[in-house]
């Protein structure tokens, strides 16, 4: 009715970005995501969605950085390969607050695990204090993209106030 086309569906699996995240330490949490994501992608189909994102999980204190990082690609991955059995793209948006902070996290992420692209919103890190020339390497892996202006410690801003060069990120964008 509104001629509106739905590209792609946020998932959590919880309230936050901690409860019942991909990378959860309790491994019946991770398989019962796992299940509501298979159902998820039924949706999906039904609804005409071709993507998901999925937000990749956190550094879980109990388990340190670098295995918090191997759990999240372990976990999307097996997300990831339900989400190519139903047709759909399966992009992960790294972003302030998750294991995958920086652009060499989220580049090491997406070429570890087949099938995975990236939902890329420079502005996440644009605000830590990222360049757009250290975010670039990423738009290659891109399966969806945000725009939203940022500049160092403020997420969004008006245009003419951030630092993202929307200009060249397209550019980027659309050559690859």
């Amino acid at each position: 009715r509104h001629e509106m086309e739905l590209t792609d569906l946020i998932v959590t699996f919880g309230p936050g970005l901690v409860e019942r995240c991909i990378n959860f330490p309790d491994r019946a949490v991770r398989d019962d995501n796992l299940e509501t994501f298979k159902r998820l992608t039924e949706f999906c189909r039904f609804a005409g969605v071709p993507g998901v994102t999925l937000c990749p999980g956190i550094e879980h204190a109990s388990l340190g950085r670098a295995a918090s990082l191997q759990l999240a690609m372990d976990e999307l991955s097996r997300l990831a390969e339900a989400g190519k059995q139903a047709g759909l793209r399966v992009s992960f948006e790294p972003h302030v607050e998750s294991i995958t902070e920086s652009p060499e996290d989220a580049l090491r992420v997406v070429q570890q695990v087949p099938h995975l692209s990236l939902t890329l919103d420079y502005s996440h890190f644009a605000y830590l204090g990222y360049s757009d020339q250290e975010i670039e390497p990423l738009v290659s892996h891109a399966g969806h993209f945000h725009l939203r202006q940022a500049k160092k410690g403020v997420l969004q801003c008006r245009t003419s106030e951030g630092q993202i060069d929307f200009e060249r990120a397209l550019t980027r964008l659309r050559e690859c």
